[in-house]
């Protein structure tokens, strides 16, 4: 009975020591309706004009996110929009912030990977960036940063696509500061739920691997 007893408390402790399954969860959604007749474009958020955008998002719950996606377009000041899929460069750089107006550095120069998909509709680019995971606080106010360099060409911008809601600032360079007052840019966040909390079944588990400890060590006792 002990044996069996042992048995269960050891695969107790490794399903609750063990790390979960991967999975994704959308931890934050201000996606472009690409539906629509028209989309309307922020400001540049580029190199070349010493520019850079960042919107805002929060998390409902302390979470891991590892993935990002936004929509924008190359415009070219010559011809106007590329024509659709065009994505001249893709150099882009993202930072994360946080405080009332992205005063608080998280991460800067976030290192990841870059794939791109063009829309069918209005000439947009769909990017999705995923990265090492980097821990969100519940309902903390986040400002992601994205800028692409577009040094190659001085008649070349990127500019980052609006959404429906949130906000958004803009950095000028002149006085090195972010000033508000733009609206919110398309974005998704996607990664983990993270809780400190144990579910009930992780306490569970835990009990039966205490009653397996106590069971070895009255054996034990008994075996003296």
């Amino acid at each position: 009975m002990i044996k069996k007893i042992t048995s269960l408390s050891c695969l107790a402790l490794y399903l609750v020591i063990a790390p979960a399954q991967a999975g994704s969860t959308l931890l934050y959604n201000n996606a472009i309706d690409l539906s629509a007749d028209a989309v309307s474009f922020s400001d540049l958020s580029t190199l070349v004009e010493a520019q850079k955008l960042a919107t805002n998002f929060t998390v409902p719950s302390n979470s891991f996110a590892d993935t990002i996606q936004f929509w924008g377009s190359d415009f070219d000041w010559l011809t106007t929009f590329y024509p659709t899929g065009a994505n001249s460069f893709s150099n882009f750089f993202v930072d994360l912030f946080t405080g009332t107006q992205a005063n608080e550095i998280v991460a800067v120069n976030i290192n990841g990977n870059l794939s791109s998909s063009a829309s069918t509709t209005n000439g947009l680019v769909e990017y999705t960036f995923t990265f090492n995971p980097i821990y969100l606080i519940a309902n903390q106010n986040y400002w992601l940063s994205v800028r692409n360099d577009t040094v190659e060409s001085n008649d070349i911008d990127w500019v980052w696509a609006q959404s429906s809601s949130g906000s958004a600032l803009s950095y000028a360079p002149t006085v090195s500061l972010w000033t508000p007052g733009r609206s919110g840019l398309s974005l998704t966040v996607t990664g983990e739920l993270y809780s400190e909390v144990p579910e009930p079944t992780s306490i569970l588990l835990i009990a039966l691997g205490l009653l397996g400890v106590v069971a070895c060590r009255k054996k034990c006792n008994a075996a003296e």
